[in-house]
C-alpha cells in the first residue's frame, strides 16, 4: 500500500516538474488537446482580446498581452496575464528574455491595426530561435484577425515552419458570441494537427438572433 502510494506521488511530482512554469493546467481547464504553448496576443483591450486571453489561458498555455495601452491599468482587468507595453521599442525582446521563444502570435487588428509591426516581431522571434540549442518542432503559428481587406498583412519574413492564417470579420460590431467564436477558431488553428491549414481569409459572421 505504502509503496504504491509513494510511486503514484512520484509520478505526479515528475509530471508537475516537467510542466513549464506559469502553464499549470487548471482543474476546469479547457481540454481540447492543446499543448502547453507560449502565446503572445497583440491587441487593444476589447471583448475579443479578453476572449482570446481567456481561451488560451484556460487551455493551459502561457499567455502574454502586448498592447499600446498603459500596462498598469490592465493588470487588474487581465489577472494572471503577462502584460507588456508596445511603447517600448524592445517589447517582444523583453518577452523573449523570459520565455526564450514564442509559439503562437495572434494579432487582433479590430479597431487598431498592428500589421506594420508583424514582420519585426517575427524577425525578433526568428533571431531568438537561432540561439536555442534545439529547433522548435512546433514552428511558429501566426494568426491575424482583421475587419476589412486592407487589414490583411503580407508576410515576407522568413521563419521556420511558419503557418499563417487570417480570420476576417464579415459583420460589425463584433458581438460577444462572435468574439467567442473567433477565439475558438484561433485555438483550433493553433492545434498541432491544424498545421496543414493555411488560409488567407477565414470568414466569421455574427451569429443569427435566436
Amino acid at each position: 500500500m505504502a509503496d504504491g502510494y509513494l510511486e503514484n506521488k512520484m509520478v505526479e511530482h515528475r509530471a508537475t516538474a516537467m510542466r513549464p512554469a506559469g502553464a499549470t493546467r487548471k482543474r476546469n481547464a479547457l481540454d481540447c488537446g492543446m499543448p502547453e504553448k507560449r502565446v503572445a496576443v497583440i491587441g487593444s483591450p476589447s471583448p475579443l482580446t479578453a476572449a482570446l486571453l481567456k481561451i488560451y489561458s484556460e487551455s493551459g498555455c502561457r499567455v502574454a498581452l502586448l498592447t499600446e495601452c498603459e500596462t498598469h491599468e490592465l493588470c487588474a482587468l487581465y489577472s494572471g496575464i503577462r502584460i507588456i507595453s508596445l511603447s517600448s521599442p524592445k517589447a517582444i525582446e523583453s518577452l523573449l528574455k523570459v520565455w526564450h521563444d514564442v509559439d503562437i502570435l495572434i494579432f487582433n487588428n479590430i479597431g487598431y491595426s498592428f500589421c506594420a509591426g508583424i514582420e519585426n516581431i517575427i524577425a525578433a522571434i526568428s533571431d531568438a530561435r537561432k540561439k536555442l540549442p534545439l529547433p522548435n518542432s512546433y514552428g511558429l503559428r501566426v494568426i491575424s484577425i482583421a475587419d476589412k481587406e486592407s487589414s490583411v498583412p503580407v508576410i515576407t519574413a522568413e521563419a521556420p515552419i511558419l503557418t499563417f492564417n487570417t480570420i476576417c470579420i464579415a459583420d460589425e460590431p463584433v458581438l460577444p458570441d462572435t468574439a467567442t467564436a473567433i477565439a475558438r477558431t484561433a485555438l483550433y488553428l493553433s492545434l498541432p494537427w491544424a498545421r496543414c491549414i493555411s488560409g488567407s481569409k477565414i470568414i466569421i459572421n455574427n451569429p443569427p438572433n435566436e
